[in-house]
């Protein structure tokens, strides 16, 4: 236990020490453990898709880790529940762009390929207000 501690919090406590010099060690790993939560969530569905066989789940899922990834090693960054939204909703219009090309090109099958990623991308991304909600606000 006290190695994952040293392995998890000594990068976290360098990147937020200006933010959180008055908060306490248990503080800053709760902090740290709501900032992972998009995170982990896909990492628990990828070990459940690859317990279950699931291979496109599996695959898309591992796109979308390896996106996560480059990106936290291009800004050398640890990316919180806003960066990887970000992260979806580009793979997301990528993967509608490919859509138009393949059927223009009459590739059905590469489009029916890509139409199944972007509903395993869609189930991480929070949920967008109803026209009645943006109305009542």
């Amino acid at each position: 236990m006290l190695f994952f501690m040293k392995a998890v919090v000594k990068p976290f406590y360098r990147q937020e020490l200006l933010y959180f010099k008055d908060f306490s060690f248990s503080q800053k790993i709760k902090r740290m453990a709501f900032v992972m939560r998009l995170k982990q969530e896909i990492t628990e569905h990828m070990k459940a898709a690859m317990r279950s066989g699931d291979t496109k789940r599996r695959d898309a899922i591992r796109l979308l880790q390896a996106a996560i990834k480059q990106r936290e090693i291009d800004e050398r960054i640890e990316m919180d529940d806003a960066a990887v939204v970000t992260v979806i909703e580009k793979m997301l219009k990528q993967r509608r762009d490919s859509i138009a090309q393949y059927e223009a090109a009459k590739r059905e099958d590469l489009a029916n390929v890509e139409k199944y990623e972007i509903s395993v991308l869609q189930a991480y991304m929070p949920l967008a207000f109803s026209d009645s909600e943006v109305s009542a606000q």
